[in-house]
């Protein structure tokens, strides 16, 4: 794992440049973008992260041994490209992807 200082970073978007950029946007839209506004700055705390991704083989693992975490238990997109429990051939080295945030606190934890 590497360890990361955190650190203050500005989120969001001025509601003027947006609507300069979308001059024409339909009353959907501008709700969209309205939900990015107003720019404000994020404090960031030091964290630890790991250094790769978590790969098909290492979460095949981890839904082996959690059985609550299978493809057939979880549902929707969550493991989408796997076949059951078996991720697609040649891609045990491959990041694992459509997996749901409390899959991965559960991973992680």
């Amino acid at each position: 794992m590497v360890h990361l200082p955190g650190g203050v970073f500005r989120m969001g978007s001025d509601e003027k440049y947006l609507f300069e950029q979308f001059p024409s946007a339909r009353a959907g839209l501008r709700e969209m973008l309205l939900a990015e506004t107003p720019v404000h700055e994020v404090k960031i705390p030091p964290f630890w992260i790991d250094r790769y991704e978590v790969t098909n083989s290492e979460f095949r693992t981890f839904v082996t041994a959690r059985p609550e975490w299978r493809k057939e238990r979880v549902g929707g997109n969550y493991l989408l490209t796997w076949n059951g429990d078996r991720f697609p051939p040649g891609q045990s080295d491959f990041p694992v992807v459509f997996v749901t945030w409390q899959a991965a606190l559960a991973y992680a934890e």
